[in-house]
């Protein structure tokens, strides 16, 4: 039987759905699938697959000084490689984690098997680095050296975005013949809600110098003094959102819902979803957003940036805002979404079937399936 072993060292948020789902379609393959993950991700639902929880941190500073602790996981490779036991297996590798560099050397020079990398975010540029700030600065340049170490390493690189493949083409073109471009695929949702319970544009996720809601602060302030036509929104994320509350004036509370999860899931997402007009995605710079293709597969509309990791997915102008967007561009995306709620919604499903439904596997892994 042949076997995968999915690594995901690094913890984020709902990406557990992503790789348990490919896990399954592999074992509908025949293949033995065994999991190397991070303690912080929630698998209780999983059964009838082997679980190791070989990496403790989830935070920035955790993950960089895990670099110096990989022995577990070698420990773990040895025994097997050893025994002979998962020879030739592959070794399909998530989130950009210190412990990939060594877990890839390892793999690629003492092991007889294959390694593949999902590039989520291929790499980012020193101006798109400047907008995270000194410390993001420093993280993320440390994460973009992992990237690349990952890049030249392993032996198969998967960009999940049209976009991705682009940047990939772009900055390491000698590479571009281990690519393989595969969407982020989820299942597919049955559930849905009326239109007229709908009632927020929602920001979902990590806040940081490149994505944050001072554009919602903004509008909201401005719904406060009757200089807008108001629209009710939602924040939903982990990050400190102490800072941002303290610019909104008062009686803010009648425009905004702010829910600050610690240990925000998969169904503090969900909710938050169904409960939404629409998702606003306020990414500067990106090459996807995980976040869009679970928004339409709950048939909820996206607005977003007019940059091209969105706007490849995006095929409505009236829900992309040019990068410097003010107030009257939102409230003009959002009246055309009051109005054509139907359509948006349904066309941002049938986009999830053609590219982000699990039916497209066979499709997009038929490399490593063979």
């Amino acid at each position: 039987m042949k076997r995968i072993f999915i690594c995901s060292l690094k913890y984020s948020p709902g990406l557990e759905k992503e790789f348990t789902l490919i896990g399954r379609e592999f074992k509908k393959k025949n293949f033995n699938v065994t999991f190397l993950i991070s303690k912080f991700f929630d698998l209780s639902y999983l059964r009838n697959f082997p679980i190791f929880r070989l990496t403790n941190g989830n935070s920035k500073l955790r993950i960089i000084f895990e670099f110096l602790l990989p022995a577990k996981l070698f420990l773990f490779i040895i025994k097997n490689e050893i025994n002979n036991k998962y020879a030739n297996s592959i070794y399909l590798i998530y989130n950009c984690h210190p412990v990939n560099v060594p877990l890839l050397l390892f793999v690629k020079y003492f092991c007889s098997s294959k390694t593949a990398v999902v590039l989520h975010e291929p790499c980012k540029t020193l101006s798109e680095l400047k907008n995270y700030g000194f410390l993001g600065f420093f993280y993320y340049g440390i994460s973009n050296i992992i990237q690349f170490l990952n890049i030249y390493i392993s032996d198969q690189l998967i960009t999940v975005s049209p976009n991705g493949t682009k940047i990939l083409r772009k900055n390491f073109k000698k590479h571009l013949k281990k690519n393989i471009e595969a969407n982020i695929l989820l299942e597919d949702k049955l559930e849905n809600v009326k239109s007229s319970e709908r009632k927020y544009l929602t920001f979902v996720g990590n806040i940081n110098e490149d994505k944050n809601p001072n554009e919602i602060i903004r509008y909201v302030n401005a719904s406060i003094n009757g200089l807008v036509r108001p629209i009710q929104f939602c924040i939903i994320t982990r990050s400190p959102i102490k800072r941002y509350i303290d610019l909104l004036e008062e009686g803010w509370e009648d425009y905004l819902l702010i829910i600050k999860k610690n240990n925000l899931n998969e169904m503090h997402i969900k909710s938050a979803i169904l409960k939404s007009k629409a998702i606003l995605i306020l990414h500067k710079t990106s090459s996807q957003s995980g976040v869009l293709p679970l928004a339409y597969s709950y048939r909820t509309p996206v607005i977003a940036r007019r940059i091209e990791a969105f706007s490849q997915f995006i095929d409505n102008e009236e829900l992309l805002l040019p990068y410097d967007f003010d107030n009257n561009a939102l409230s003009s995306a959002a009246r055309y979404l009051d109005q054509n709620f139907e359509n948006c919604s349904e066309n941002a499903y049938l986009i999830f079937k053609k590219l982000f439904s699990i039916r497209n596997f066979e499709k997009y892994y038929k490399n490593l399936i063979d």
